[in-house]
């Protein structure tokens, strides 16, 4: 499960689109009654899933610049 940011108060400040917790509840509870592992629900969890495929290191550099310090 690796969702993208999702639509509540601990989200707000990552920017848009955001996926609402409903939406990631139920892609969830499908992938259990489907047997799938991996589970990427709203745009930007897809979009990071298919980025870290073709490049992982890009996609921890740009991670990174969300840390503090």
């Amino acid at each position: 499960m690796l969702p993208g940011a999702i639509d509540i108060g601990m989200g707000k400040s990552f920017p848009d689109p955001k996926v609402p917790p409903e939406e990631v509840v139920n892609d969830a509870l499908q992938a259990v009654v489907d047997g799938i592992e991996e589970v990427y629900p709203g745009e930007q969890a897809k979009q990071l899933n298919e980025q870290l495929m073709q490049d992982p290191k890009a996609v921890e550099k740009f991670i990174a610049t969300f840390l503090l310090g």
